[in-house]
C-alpha cells in the first residue's frame, strides 16, 4: 500500500529487483537469437520485466503497483523499524488512509472530523504523559502497579496501539523495549504523537488510518493495545477481529473504555451519569453523541459485559483478566460527564486482557 512501508516491503521489493534482472537476461540471451530491431527488443524486454512483477503479485508476494511504487526508491526499500533506525529517523510517520472520506464508515469519518478538531485540547495532557516516569491508566489515573496493562519487559515484541492519539502509551511501550507501531484516524492527534517522539527519542512507527483496517500483514504483532482509542471509538465488531488479524498466535490484546454500565447510565441529552438507567441493556452497541445537548462530540462504541465475552469468544480470543476500575477518590470531579463520587460506587472504565488461540 503506497505510503506504508516495513522491513517485509523491503524484502518484497528486492524479489522484484531480482525477478526484473533475470527477466532481462532470459529476454536479452533469448532476442539474440532471433535479430530482432533494437526498438523491438527494448519493447520485449519491458513486457518480460513486467510479467515477472505481474507474476510476483500472482503469487501472492506483492501487486503490480506495490512492486512499481517500492522498487522505484519512494516505498522505502531499505525501510528498517524499531530501535536500531538513527536518531534522524525518529517517529516516522507512513502516510495516511488512502480510502476516499465517501468510502469510509460513517463513524470513522464523524470521529475523524471531530478529533481533527479537538486535538489543540490534547496537547498538554499528551505532553504530561509522555513525560511520566510510570503508566497510569484511564480518565482515574490508576496506576499501572494496580491495573497490570502492561507487559513489565517488552524487549523486542512486535506491539501495536490501536488508535494512539498523542501516543503516550505507545511511549511506555517504546520505554520497556517494544518494536512499536501506532495508528489513529486523528492527523491532528498524530502531528502530536510525532513531535513528542522525536522530542523524547523514541522510535516508534506512527500510521494515519483506521484501526478497523490496519495496512500490515496477517500475525505482525505479539501484543495490541487500545486506551479510549479503537476500545471505543471503533465497531468493536470490526475491530476486534482486526486485532485478532494482526496479533500472532498467544498474541495479546489488551484494551480500556468505559464501562457499558456508565453508558447505560448516561442521559441521552449528555448531561452527567445518573444512578438511573437510561438506555437498554441488551441493545447496547452504537452511541451517537453528535445531538446532545451537554458536551455533543462524536460516535462511539460499546457492548454489554456479556456481549463483549461472546465477542472474544466468537472472534478465537480467551479472556485471560477482566477489570472494573474504580475511581480513588469520593470527589467532586467530573470529568467527561462522570463524576467522581459516582465512579467510586459504580464502575465507569473497564479493562479486558484476551489472548489469541492457538
Amino acid at each position: 500500500m503506497p505510503g506504508v512501508t516495513s522491513r517485509a516491503d523491503g524484502h518484497r521489493a528486492k524479489a522484484a529487483v531480482a525477478a526484473s534482472a533475470l527477466a532481462l537476461l532470459v529476454a536479452g540471451f533469448v532476442l539474440d537469437e532471433y535479430g530482432l530491431t533494437v526498438s523491438a527488443k527494448i519493447f520485449a524486454i519491458a513486457i518480460a520485466v513486467a510479467g515477472s512483477w505481474l507474476l510476483i503479485g500472482l503469487l501472492g508476494v506483492m501487486s503490480f503497483g506495490q512492486a512499481i511504487f517500492l522498487a522505484s526508491g519512494a516505498g522505502g526499500i531499505s525501510g528498517i523499524s524499531g530501535p536500531q533506525r538513527s536518531a534522524a529517523a525518529h517517529g516516522r510517520m507512513t502516510g495516511m488512509d488512502p480510502v476516499p472520506d465517501d468510502e469510509l464508515p460513517e463513524h470513522v469519518v464523524v470521529n475523524r472530523t471531530q478529533w481533527d478538531a479537538d486535538a489543540p485540547a490534547w496537547v498538554a495532557a499528551g505532553e504530561r504523559a509522555w513525560a511520566a516516569r510510570e503508566p497510569t491508566w484511564g480518565v482515574w489515573d490508576v496506576p499501572e502497579t494496580t491495573v497490570g496493562l502492561l507487559p513489565e519487559d517488552m524487549t523486542g515484541m512486535d506491539a501495536i496501539e490501536l488508535g494512539c492519539g498523542t501516543g503516550y502509551v505507545s511511549a511506555w511501550m517504546a520505554r520497556r523495549g517494544a518494536i512499536v507501531t501506532a495508528i489513529d484516524n486523528s492527523q491532528r492527534q498524530l502531528e502530536t504523537a510525532r513531535r513528542l517522539g522525536t522530542a523524547h527519542r523514541l522510535d516508534i512507527t506512527w500510521i494515519h488510518g483506521n484501526a478497523e483496517r490496519v495496512p500490515r500483514p496477517d500475525g505482525s504483532f505479539d501484543f495490541a493495545v487500545s486506551e479510549y482509542g479503537a476500545a471505543i471509538w471503533c465497531d468493536p465488531f470490526v475491530w476486534v477481529p482486526e486485532a485478532h488479524r494482526l496479533l500472532r498466535a498467544g498474541g495479546v490484546l489488551a484494551l480500556l473504555g468505559n464501562h457499558p454500565l456508565a453508558l447505560a447510565c448516561a442521559p441521552l441529552d449528555g448531561s452527567a451519569t445518573s444512578e438511573t438507567l437510561v438506555r437498554d441493556w441488551f441493545s447496547l452497541h452504537r452511541i451517537d453523541w453528535r445531538q446532545v445537548e451537554t458536551d455533543p462530540s462524536g460516535i462511539e462504541f460499546t457492548l454489554p459485559t456479556g456481549g463483549w465475552f461472546r465477542l472474544f469468544d466468537r472472534v478465537g480470543f480467551d479472556v485471560i483478566d477482566y477489570q472494573e476500575l474504580q475511581a480513588r477518590d469520593p470527589g467532586p470531579g467530573k470529568p467527561f460527564g462522570t463524576s467522581a463520587s459516582w465512579a467510586h460506587r459504580f464502575p465507569s472504565e473497564q479493562v479486558w486482557k484476551v489472548r489469541k488461540r492457538g
